[in-house]
């Protein structure tokens, strides 16, 4: 009796120690299989950036290449203008042997005189376009922008289905072309309401529209795509890609020391957004002069609730009622008590508009929407 006690404690020990293997088995099958989707995830995203700069290089070098055939058609000009000056010169001197007419003289002086001008005119255009092409190059390589959060990106939301979100993309239109009411429209609805894309339709709409959109889509599934810093130089990059006003203040602060990408967000604020924004504006004064700044998934940003993220919004919202009202600003959230007090406080006296998505689970097709608006006084 005692021998078979034996043999099956043995026995039970044997399957035991089976049992705890195979578990360690099936634990480093998960891992492995956790490790992969990560590589698989980050392979994705390499990717998806090489496509985006890929794209990117592709345009430059189109521009580059039309910018060479304008360059040629220039030169040709140049060249034909200072034959023909030649040619006038010579014609001018075996006139003189025979013309007795003062008037006939004159006239043919003015005509060597506006030729003289065109030429210069042209070297003009070359040294510009010269100076162009190298603020772009100091640019891109002091501001290395992420073209992918970019509204213009392959890589952007998708935008609404033709004759869905029209009341709210009417409304959220309607803001951003008047010249009166709040600077800052607060789009807040729960994840999959479609705040990204009406975000990306806005953009679409106003771009078609000819008016000036930089943007910035927030996504912390995508590295690189949910820090302050690559927010602010991102929308600097475009600016500086629509203005050549704001070009220039951005490559005078890029030339400071210390360099830029060291300092706080609120001093690359100031200078990459709020410094080329006020020479924009007091360009274009007295004109209106409008433009929209999106940023669209704040709450996918955790710096937008820290210290830094307030410094950015105290910074950059305050300054748009310095403008007249031409630059204003579109965000998206999700519902985050902190960074509504934050907006709240910094939109006092510039006006915020608050709109709240409703819950597509409700009814997907609802076209109420709860809305409360403080305005700033008439002006």
């Amino acid at each position: 009796m005692k021998q078979k006690i034996t043999d099956a404690a043995l026995v039970f020990g044997i399957a035991t120690d089976i049992s705890n293997e195979q578990r360690i088995m099936d634990v480093k099958s998960a891992y492995e299989q956790i490790k992969a989707e990560e590589q698989r995830q980050d392979q994705e995203q390499r990717e998806s950036n090489a496509n985006a700069q890929q794209e990117f290089l592709r345009a430059e070098q189109d521009r580059a290449r039309h910018a060479n055939e304008q360059r040629v058609v220039v030169e040709t000009a140049v060249r034909n203008a200072a034959q023909e000056q030649r040619d006038e010169h010579w014609r001018i001197r075996q006139s003189l042997k025979q013309v007795q007419d003062p008037q006939q003289l004159n006239a043919r002086q003015q005509s060597r005189s506006e030729r003289i001008a065109a030429w210069e005119q042209l070297e003009v255009v070359d040294k510009l376009e010269m100076q162009r092409q190298q603020e772009l190059e100091q640019i891109d390589k002091g501001l290395k922008p992420i073209h992918s959060a970019a509204h213009y990106s392959a890589d952007a939301p998708a935008t609404c289905i033709e004759g869905t979100c029209t009341e709210i993309l009417s409304d959220v239109q309607t803001w951003a072309l008047s010249e009166y009411g709040p600077v800052v429209y607060y789009l807040v609805g729960l994840a999959g309401t479609g705040k990204s894309t009406i975000a990306s339709s806005l953009c679409s709409q106003l771009v078609a529209a000819g008016i000036s959109v930089v943007s910035f889509f927030i996504s912390h599934h995508r590295l690189g795509h949910n820090t302050l810093s690559s927010v602010v130089t991102t929308l600097a990059h475009q600016l500086a890609r629509s203005s050549s006003v704001a070009r220039g203040v951005i490559c005078t602060a890029l030339r400071k020391q210390p360099p830029i990408a060291v300092r706080s967000i609120a001093e690359q604020t100031q200078e990459l957004l709020v410094h080329p924004l006020n020479a924009i504006c007091a360009a274009s004064a007295p004109s209106y002069w409008p433009m929209v700044i999106v940023i669209d998934a704040m709450d996918e940003c955790d710096e937008f609730a820290a210290f830094e993220g307030r410094n950015l919004l105290k910074t950059l919202v305050p300054a748009l009622s310095h403008w007249g009202h031409g630059v204003k600003l579109f965000l998206t959230s999700q519902e985050e008590p902190e960074l509504q007090a934050m907006l709240d406080l910094v939109s006092d006296g510039v006006g915020l508009r608050l709109r709240i998505a409703p819950s597509r689970i409700m009814n997907p097709h609802s076209e109420i929407w709860r809305r409360r608006i403080a305005e700033p006084d008439t002006h």
